[in-house]
């Protein structure tokens, strides 16, 4: 019965983390579509950021050269330096605060969610198989 009860926890895990996943895509999405809607210099000057679901580190970050003289129009180069700023913050918008901060608190219990499932990995790997053998 030991041998069954990873599995089970790897499977939660898994779920757990795919519907965190795709939560947080609709709430990014819907903070990208808004922003849109109330300042769209902002969202041109962040590069034009469009969320899709299976790139995940490549649909809102922006890259800038490195040795750019200019300074770029905003001073946040990309969407999630913005949100993790809380630069949406002055915008007072409900709607785009609700989903802002929906979505960095899913990517905390995503956080959560993967170090429990090493956390367990390791305990039934080190601590039951010992007591097991």
């Amino acid at each position: 019965m030991i041998d069954y009860i990873p599995t089970v926890y790897i499977i939660l895990a898994g779920a757990a983390f795919l519907i965190t996943y795709v939560a947080m895509q609709i709430s990014l999405r819907r903070v990208v579509a808004r922003l849109k809607q109330i300042d769209m210099p902002l969202w041109l000057a962040m590069g034009s950021p469009e969320p899709t679901y299976f790139t995940r580190f490549r649909d809102y970050a922006t890259s800038r050269p490195i040795n750019l003289d200019e300074r770029p129009p905003t001073e946040y180069s990309e969407l999630s330096m913005w949100l993790s700023q809380r630069g949406y913050k002055h915008l007072h918008d409900v709607g785009l605060t609700i989903n802002a901060d929906r979505y960095m608190f899913l990517r905390k219990v995503q956080f959560a969610i993967c170090a429990l499932a090493v956390c367990a990995f390791l305990y039934f790997q080190f601590v039951v198989h010992r007591v097991a053998t």
